[in-house]
């Protein structure tokens, strides 16, 4: 959950092997971008996105292969060195497998938020990022290797109902077709995969309850750590935006997972010369401003904030607006 543009190991890895692959120099590369491969094993560390993007550069140029994003897991995956690989192949369920994803996001990135959401017979499972430059390699990875782990957690054929992404249809789109075997929309307002609940139940061949406690003890360690690099209001904003889903949130339940209590927090809170309930109405107003500009429906909003209902959010919303969403929605279309 580091405040800066930071990642961590698995993509790196990837892109190494493929580059490797090609014939260069290990040495060279870590030169090249100063990521020293050895130290990406610890489960702590951290190296800047502009780092990546550099080795991201160099394996795209050796391969060749525009869609070498949607190629990393089935090509160059050699074996699950990662924390939150383990943590997820030892969930019950894919349902279960993505919420914990969501939970634990930060244990890959600080700029990547995961929302899971009912939508009628189906589930949304949306990629939101913070990184100042977009690239379409960092969607295009990371619902490859959704696509690509769940069919091998699941051992069995696994076919998503949609599969969205943000930006423009590329020149290797028979290359997503391939791949994801259904329905690919570019131009769409958000990064998802819809799955159809059914097979959201379904079992992980690998679950172990046991281990998968262990696992997420250590994981609710490790994101401390970053937690402690980041200012109090950026820790709690970052906290409730990870729980808003889930339902309300007030201060008791983000100073226990501080290990505080609220009168500590609140303290440290007015010291930054805010408050909880500020940040709280900041990241709500923020979200619901992101959410209705990719289209989300206001039920949906609702339920990704935390309201009770949807007239909670509507009331909410023309406090900080001063109109409905749906006015909101339409002078967007205007302009």
């Amino acid at each position: 959950m580091a405040s800066k543009e930071t990642t961590s190991g698995l993509g790196a890895r990837l892109f190494f092997n493929a580059a490797c692959c090609q014939g260069l120099k290990l040495d060279e590369i870590e030169k090249e971008t100063g990521i020293i491969l050895k130290r990406l094993e610890k489960p702590t560390v951290r190296f800047q996105i502009a780092q990546l993007e550099k080795l991201a550069a160099i394996a795209y140029q050796v391969t060749g292969d525009p869609a070498l994003a949607l190629h990393l897991f089935p090509k160059y995956c050699y074996r699950y060195e990662t924390l939150l690989i383990h943590l997820l192949l030892n969930c019950s369920s894919l349902k279960e497998m993505f919420q914990c994803w969501s939970l634990y996001a930060g244990l890959e990135s600080g700029n990547t938020r995961i929302k899971v959401f009912d939508d009628k017979e189906n589930v949304v499972v949306c990629f939101d990022y913070d990184f100042s430059e977009q690239h379409i390699w960092i969607p295009e990875y990371h619902l490859a290797g959704c696509i690509v782990n769940s069919r091998m957690f699941l051992g069995q054929t696994f076919t998503p109902v949609e599969v969205r992404f943000q930006h423009p249809a590329p020149e290797y789109i028979s290359a997503y077709r391939k791949l994801f075997k259904c329905p690919v929309i570019c131009n769409a307002g958000e990064n998802a995969l819809v799955i159809n609940k059914d097979d959201m139940v379904k079992p992980i061949a690998s679950a172990n309850s046991f281990l998968k406690q262990i696992l997420k003890n250590q994981a609710d360690e490790v994101l401390q750590r970053f937690i402690i690099q980041e200012s109090y209001k950026e820790k709690v904003q970052n906290l409730i935006e990870n729980r808003l889903s889930e339902g309300a949130v007030d201060i008791e339940k983000i100073s226990c997972i501080l290990n505080m209590d609220r009168t500590t927090l609140h303290r440290k809170l007015k010291k930054e010369g805010t408050s909880f309930t500020d940040v709280l109405a900041d990241t709500r107003q923020k979200l619901a401003n992101k959410y209705l500009r990719r289209g989300y429906k206001v039920s949906e909003i609702a339920y990704q904030l935390g309201f009770s209902d949807s007239s909670a959010f509507q009331c909410a919303f023309k406090r900080w607006y001063g109109q409905s969403p749906g006015q909101y929605r339409n002078h967007l279309i205007a302009d």
